[in-house]
C-alpha cells in the first residue's frame, strides 16, 4: 500500500506477505491494513484507491452478497471505515496505480517485508516520480 496526503504527497508505503487463496483476497486483505494505519493514525477523513474493481464493489455493496471467502475480511474492514468521520473508496486503473503493484511484486519475490516512512526505497521512488508526484529524495 501507498498513503498519500490530500495533495498526493508520499507519506509512507508498505508490503507485507499474506496467506490468501486469491488476488482479490490480497486486494481486500491490504484494504484491510491500510484501514488499521489509518486508524492508529488517527485520520478521520480518508479516500482509499484499488485498482481491484470487484473489492470496491464489494466493499461499497452489500458485503453479505459478496464471495463468503473475503466476507470476514470485508467486515472487518466495514469496522474500520464505520469508525472515520468520513471515507471514500474508489476504483482506479491498474496504470494509476504502478508504486503499489511495484510493492506488491517487492513482497512476492519476497525481497521486501517492512514499512518505510517518510522515505521510500529508490526503485519506489522512480515510480512515484514518473508519477509526477512529490517524493522525499531516498539520499541522507
Amino acid at each position: 500500500m501507498v498513503v498519500r496526503d490530500h495533495n498526493g504527497q508520499f507519506l509512507a508505503c508498505k508490503s507485507l506477505l499474506a496467506q490468501a487463496n486469491s488476488a482479490l483476497m490480497t486486494e481486500c486483505l491490504a484494504c484491510l491494513e491500510w484501514c488499521k494505519f489509518a486508524s492508529d493514525k488517527g485520520d478521520q477523513m480518508v479516500s482509499l484507491e484499488s485498482d481491484c474493481l470487484e473489492a470496491v464493489k464489494s466493499i461499497n455493496g452489500d458485503i453479505s452478497r459478496g464471495k463468503w471467502e473475503i466476507y470476514p475480511i470485508l467486515s472487518n474492514t466495514r469496522d474500520f471505515l464505520l469508525a472515520f468521520r468520513s471515507y471514500s473508496w474508489t476504483w482506479i486503473r491498474r496504470t494509476a496505480n504502478e508504486a503499489a503493484d511495484h510493492l506488491a511484486k517487492l513482497a512476492k519475490s519476497r525481497m521486501c517485508n517492512e514499512v518505510w516512512a517518510y522515505k521510500p526505497p529508490s526503485s519506489l521512488t522512480f515510480i512515484l516520480n514518473k508519477d509526477g508526484l512529490l517524493c522525499p529524495p531516498t539520499n541522507d
